[in-house]
């Protein structure tokens, strides 16, 4: 979870929408940001003419006035996988690649200079993380994991031995402790059909890929299995788990789970239940609350763990008032159904379908816990997302003063928040609307916004919004644009302790 430290708070802080740049959606090089603190921002991707396979990267201030523009040539038959940067925040890289290519073009942010790599593959990569001058490429060869460990000073390369048996095997996270010069890589491996038999395992690994200790498996409770699992690093040696967990066969969350490693060891494992939380089904209409509530305590009457299963995405574990705390977005998949009709021999036959629609967002709940994981306070809120994602993504950004948290989240046209004070009472607040360029603009489609800590107090909405206009025609109509927003929240930032998109070295959450 993205969560930035603040000295002091004002409980009735609102937003402020400081400035906005809008770039038109038919130009190239635009779709995606990195943000450089103080230093600026790049937008970046492929030119007008994809297919020429030129990539443009943008600078501009935080006043949004261009700094620099470069293009840069890269293999036309490789697509963009991910950008990262060193460690030292200096350089961003852009890695491009297909099953045989994997292209790297490192960019100085100061100089604007680029310098290129490429190596050969036997495998398409989904994803790329970095340590020092070291590049580990995660892929799936013969529906088996595996992970390339490539050195961009000098071109050597090899694989690395992924935990587990091979077969059955999902990795599940890879986790980068520049710190620790570490290297995580977290696995699901057991049978198909039967959950009860699934193993967690996760290996750690040196930038040169050799394995620096035995694996580590997550011991369970009898009759509960680890879904998935995040790394919040503590110490030297020291560590913390956090994920969902399920109780039955099926491969849906029961709860949240929490565990404490020290030296290799599992100190701990603590199980949060969601039919032991307060207002889980909170975002409901009493009907349908009651509803469910009561078949949720005929469950609990019968001594079932799995009163209550949902898909939930967890972010890492924070830290508050001497407190962990774990934040959960709950969601289900949507499907639409298509008709279609067909003539054979004159005569029609329909055919009905359903295909996905989407990730519908519901509520999320937060946990506090002390530091031997057991449950302080939870609070569970609605999630009002009008817009469905087709992938799994975490929503909700946050702060952390001394006093309160504070979570929000883009909401249409809105910033809407949950305060959670110290006695955690909990306060919900619609902090602000986001402005567009010109007066009478009305927004008829955007894309869910990306958000980013920028600097300070300032963070960085972009995205996509196709904008009519009946009352300045200047620019026509109707114009479709990819914009960056920049946003101040009313509070001060201790800028040591913040996550960003810059490479220092700062609480992570997910990238983009």
């Amino acid at each position: 979870m993205l969560f930035l430290m603040a000295a002091s708070s004002a409980s009735h802080a609102q937003i402020t929408q400081e400035g906005r740049m809008e770039l038109e959606s038919k130009e190239g090089g635009i779709g995606s940001t990195a943000a450089l603190g103080e230093r600026g921002v790049l937008v970046f991707g492929n030119s007008e003419k994809a297919s020429d396979g030129i990539w443009e990267v943008t600078r501009y201030d935080t006043k949004f006035e261009m700094v620099s523009k470069s293009a840069v040539k890269h293999n036309k038959r490789t697509s963009f996988l991910t950008h990262l940067f060193t460690n030292d925040g200096k350089e961003v890289l852009f890695v491009f690649a297909n099953a045989s290519l994997v292209e790297v073009v490192r960019y100085n942010i100061e100089s604007s200079n680029t310098t290129e790599f490429q190596s050969k593959l036997r495998f398409k990569p989904i994803n790329a993380y970095l340590l020092n001058n070291t590049l580990f490429l995660e892929g799936v060869v013969k529906s088996k994991p595996v992970v390339m460990q490539l050195n961009l000073l000098t071109g050597n390369s090899k694989m690395v031995m992924v935990p587990g048996p091979g077969k059955n095997t999902i990795i599940k996270d890879i986790a980068i402790d520049h710190e620790q010069q570490i290297v995580a890589i977290s696995v699901r491996y057991g049978s198909k059909k039967d959950m009860r038999k699934w193993k967690f395992e996760i290996g750690m690994f040196d930038e040169n890929g050799s394995r620096i200790s035995d694996p580590i498996i997550i011991e369970n409770d009898p009759d509960r299995y680890t879904l998935d699992a995040d790394i919040t690093w503590l110490g030297k040696d020291e560590y913390l788990l956090s994920g969902n967990y399920s109780s039955d066969t099926r491969p849906l969350s029961n709860g949240i789970f929490m565990a404490a490693f020290k030296n290799g060891r599992q100190q701990f494992i603590r199980y949060h239940n969601f039919a032991d939380m307060n207002n889980f089904f909170q975002y409901l209409s009493a009907k349908n609350k009651s509803k469910v509530e009561k078949k949720v305590a005929k469950k609990k009457e019968k001594g079932k763990d799995n009163a209550i299963q949902v898909h939930m995405t967890t972010h890492k574990i924070s830290e508050f008032a001497g407190q962990y705390v774990i934040l959960g977005e709950a969601y289900f998949p949507t499907y639409r159904t298509v008709v279609t009709t067909t003539y054979v021999n004159g005569s029609p036959q329909t055919t009905t379908y359903q295909v996905f629609d989407g990730y519908q967002y519901t509520h999320a709940t937060i946990l506090g816990l002390d530091k031997q994981g057991n449950k302080l306070w939870d609070h569970c809120f609605e999630i009002d997302i009008p817009k469905k994602p087709f992938y799994v993504r975490q929503n909700i950004r946050g702060l952390m003063t001394e006093k309160e948290i504070r979570l929000f989240y883009p909401s249409g046209a809105n910033l809407k928040s949950m305060i959670i004070a110290k006695d955690n009472s909990l306060i919900e607040k619609n902090l602000g609307k986001l402005q567009t360029q010109r007066v009478g603009d009305k927004i008829k489609r955007e894309d869910l916004p990306d958000v980013k800590y920028w600097y300070g107090d300032y963070f960085l909405l972009s995205g996509s919004q196709q904008i009519k206009n009946t009352q300045d025609k200047s620019k026509g109509k109707n114009r479709n644009v990819y914009y960056l927003a920049k946003i101040k929240v009313d509070a001060e930032f201790d800028p040591n302790a913040l996550d960003n998109d810059s490479g220092e070295d700062v609480w992570e959450e997910d990238g983009d």
